[in-house]
């Protein structure tokens, strides 16, 4: 994944993860609104960037997995 996609995979899961704070303790209702409106609007676009991205491999369905090659 290129930089931006990760930064703005971080931002959204850190802002949801602070709605979700704001939620625990009580916070204004008007904050947790805000946080909730960023999330909602963020996560769609997060994945659409994520998966719109360019990605070229040279990597078969023979070539099983990266972590576990097959035995041969």
């Amino acid at each position: 994944m290129k930089r931006i996609a990760l930064l703005l995979l971080g931002t959204t899961t850190g802002i949801l993860l602070l709605t979700l704070l704001l939620i625990v303790f009580n916070a204004s209702m008007t904050a947790i609104l805000i946080g909730q409106l960023c999330g909602v609007i963020l996560l769609p676009y997060t994945v659409y960037r994520v998966l719109s991205e360019p990605y070229e491999t040279t990597m078969t369905f023979k070539d099983w997995y990266r972590d576990r090659p097959k035995q041969k």
